[in-house]
């Protein structure tokens, strides 16, 4: 699997994306890496110092997000990083049951 190195612009991007939908500016000492499908890692800023061109990668780091439509779809651990304000949905017992089995909550 192809990654690429996401660049300032895209990073800043990012951030701006995740302060306008969760209302948080977080400090996020990472790498970030796109691959084909668009999906969003975070690595630790020592991946630099490897020569990772050669290899055959088959995933790098925590799978943080992926934009969709214009919009930043974080996966719980990319949730867990930003520690979001805003757009936080709080569920009851029955909810989380329903969420578990794959339902919809909205």
């Amino acid at each position: 699997m192809e990654f690429e190195f996401l660049k300032s612009k895209e990073i800043k991007e990012l951030k701006n994306k995740i302060d306008k939908q969760f209302g948080v500016v977080p400090e996020l000492d990472y790498i970030f890496l796109k691959n084909t499908q668009d999906r969003i890692f975070a690595v630790s800023k020592k991946l630099k110092e490897f020569d990772i061109g050669n290899l055959r990668v088959n995933r790098v780091g925590l799978y943080f997000g992926k934009v969709e439509d214009g919009l930043l779809r974080l996966t719980i651990e990319g949730v867990q990083l930003i520690k979001p304000n805003d757009n936080v949905l709080e569920i009851n017992e029955e909810q989380l049951k329903d969420w578990v089995k794959g339902q919809n909550l909205v």
